[in-house]
């Protein structure tokens, strides 16, 4: 029994047949691809009808998967072939990880891909165990029963049993191995990402492409698990997971227990739609004037994270500021997050460039057969369906959305069934703004073919399953070098939270009232308050960097960096450690691909990274309010000066104020 360790794609038996046939490929065997002068053949045609790809290929290997329990070797074992260009055969062991770490050169890969789209569109390219008869082994030993007679006879079967038994055993532990490795490429081995790696300040920059096609983009500080975007209170809460080598306009956005979150963001540059955010193009039919933008790279800090994207003669910045101001009760006390949207020219011209961003019902409400409502305000004023028109260049237009028949204080997957969820934005100085509520496949269609929106309000208020109702902005800045949009998000509970008192049980307010007299008034100081809240937020994170690297300056013994040792996947100890972008971790140990600390940074980089995002999970774990009054307790005390801290479980089961959140909260409350 022969064992096949193969980098490639499958290729579906009809479309083999399909092609050998029309394209008159007379001396290949469609029913197997390893037979006679099939694969020779084959690689010939290829040659002929995709010579770009093939030129950056090697001849390539056609693996038939052959059942051990197919009596008498037959063909085809199963309904696909292998199309490889990389092969390892044995008869008895492949070390898979020697195999893997020699690494597809990056121009190579690339061909594969095209080469797949080409002839089998949509299979996945990777690396996969094939089990095979061995078609030579079988016609010997046949050639032998012809010669031999029943003597030949018995040694066949005798061979073809002891294959099958070394196939069952061995077969187990590879196949293992390599799901562990998650059966994809080691990117950070490929020759030329390695040369290309720009080495700066101990760590390396690179890009990778996942088997599905994706490039990751570089980190900085480093590569955590999930990146926080809007991270204000336990029901603002929005994350984007890094797992799968996903990023901002793969995997989306997910509420904190993992729940999808529709948040759309597309920029079009010179009549091109490149989607930066969400992944809501997957609803729409292919269209030519619409593409994923190309993530770039990827940046956070204790205030920020930012995204950074190639669409076209431009780069697009996805910037997520969520303040971490504990000493600014007011500012701190707002449940609500900025999202600034950029567009910078590369080449220094001027290009056509609109916005467009939605966002779904399911920030307000977890199930999808529940009713949600939904109103347009500009400032505190209700947009009249029927008189939907833009006033005022700087008025603030704000999207609340909420559940028709809320529950106070009732939470469904840890997701609150009461307040309002808010979106806004402004005009921002562009030429034209416009607005719109409907289904999600219309408003995209409508936006990225005629790049604006038409101001309707759609009043069929349904849950978030019947055609999936979003609110969306579009801004339309014409010919520009550069040009950034502005949208703050956030949910909003009144009262907050119920609270015991010696008279009983009472509703408490949220802090933010002792500071803005409703909800227009607090997202309208919010939005406008941008600029105040960079400065605050900048002297925030200036102090925290400084304080971290004030500790490492005076324990230099306790700091190190291994960029010294090249990116050749063993640290400063000499341990060995594998790169795979495609696993949550990120770095794994090879014994038993378990994740490990981040081997290619500072120690000093890596603290700072893991305080960094602790602050953001700090600050978008609690709510403040206003204490009750001495008097009934059935009132919020409008005189109080300091707040009642509420914080809650959000990386478990979402209880309020237990211990085991509490204690490692203190250092930083402290």
């Amino acid at each position: 029994m022969s064992i096949f360790l193969v980098h490639g794609f499958r290729w579906a038996r009809n479309e083999i047949r399909i092609h050998v046939v029309l394209q008159e490929v007379d001396d290949a065997a469609p029913n197997n691809l390893m037979c006679g002068d099939s694969e020779e053949a084959m690689n010939e045609n290829f040659r002929e009808l995709y010579p770009g790809p093939m030129a950056n290929l090697p001849p390539l290997r056609f693996i038939e998967p052959l059942n051990p329990n197919n009596e008498k070797f037959k063909y085809p074992s199963e309904p696909y072939a292998y199309v490889a260009d990389v092969v390892v055969q044995s008869e008895d062991v492949i070390d898979v990880t020697e195999a893997m770490n020699k690494g597809i050169r990056a121009a190579q890969w690339d061909a594969m891909a095209d080469l797949r789209d080409i002839i089998a569109k949509g299979e996945k390219i990777g690396w996969f165990v094939v089990h095979n008869g061995d078609r030579f082994l079988a016609q010997q030993e046949r050639l032998k029963k012809d010669e031999n007679g029943a003597d030949g006879a018995e040694e066949e079967a005798d061979d073809v049993a002891e294959a099958q038994a070394n196939e069952t055993q061995y077969s187990k532990g590879v196949s293992e191995q390599v799901e562990r490795l998650q059966v994809h490429e080691r990117f950070d081995r490929r020759s030329d990402v390695s040369e290309k790696a720009d080495k700066k300040g101990g760590k390396f920059k690179k890009l990778f492409r996942g088997d599905s096609s994706n490039v990751v983009p570089t980190y900085s500080p480093a590569r955590p698990p999930a990146i926080p975007l809007a991270v204000r209170s336990p029901y603002t809460s929005a994350w984007s997971s890094t797992s799968s080598n996903g990023t901002l306009n793969t995997n989306g956005v997910i509420f904190w227990p993992g729940a999808a979150l529709g948040w759309e963001g597309i920029v079009t540059v010179d009549g091109i739609s490149y989607e930066y955010l969400g992944t809501g193009s997957t609803t729409l039919p292919t269209l030519p004037n619409l593409q994923p933008a190309k993530p770039l790279t990827v940046t956070y800090d204790s205030q920020y994270s930012n995204f950074t994207f190639a669409a076209g003669p431009a780069v697009v910045t996805a910037s997520f500021l969520s303040s971490v101001l504990p000493e600014d009760l007011c500012r701190t006390s707002i449940p609500l997050s900025y999202l600034t949207t950029s567009v910078r020219s590369t080449d220094n011209q001027t290009h056509d460039v609109q916005f467009y961003s939605d966002v779904n019902a399911a920030w307000a409400a977890s199930e999808n057969n529940v009713t949600v409502q939904w109103d347009l305000y500009e400032g505190s004023n209700k947009v009249n369906g029927s008189d939907a028109a833009i006033r005022g260049s700087s008025s603030i237009y704000s999207w609340l959305v909420y559940l028709q028949k809320p529950y106070a204080f009732a939470e469904e997957a840890d997701m609150a069934l009461w307040g309002n969820f808010t979106y806004s934005s402004s005009p921002m100085g562009a030429e034209n703004f416009s607005f719109q509520s409907g289904s999600s496949g219309d408003l995209r269609y409508q936006y990225i073919m005629q790049h604006s929106l038409q101001n309707l309000l759609d009043t069929d208020y349904r849950p978030s399953a019947a055609r999936e109702p979003v609110f969306a902005y579009a801004h339309d800045f014409g010919g520009v070098s550069s040009a950034s949009v502005r949208y703050t998000i956030g949910s909003v509970q009144e009262p907050a939270i119920r609270y015991l008192t010696g008279q009983g049980v009472v509703p408490l307010q949220p802090w933010w009232k002792q500071c803005y007299a409703d909800i227009h008034q607090m997202i309208g100081f919010h939005f406008n308050d941008f600029n105040a809240t960079q400065a605050l937020a900048a002297r925030f994170e200036s102090q925290l960097r400084a304080d971290v690297n004030a500790y490492y300056s005076a324990n230099m013994a306790m700091g190190y960096s291994n960029g010294t040792q090249g990116h050749n996947n063993t640290d400063q100890y000499g341990r060995e450690y594998i790169y795979n972008p495609a696993n949550s971790y990120g770095f794994l140990d090879p014994q038993n691909f378990s994740g490990i600390a981040i081997p290619d940074v500072e120690e000093a980089d890596a603290y700072y990274s893991i305080v960094a995002l602790s602050a953001r999970q700090v600050m978008g774990a609690y709510v403040l309010v206003i204490p009750p009054s001495s008097g009934n307790g059935s009132d919020a005390n409008s005189t109080a000066t300091e707040p009642l801290l509420f914080q809650k479980e959000i990386s478990s089961d979402g209880n309020t104020n237990t211990v085991d959140v509490m204690y490692p909260t203190m250092p930083f409350l402290l």
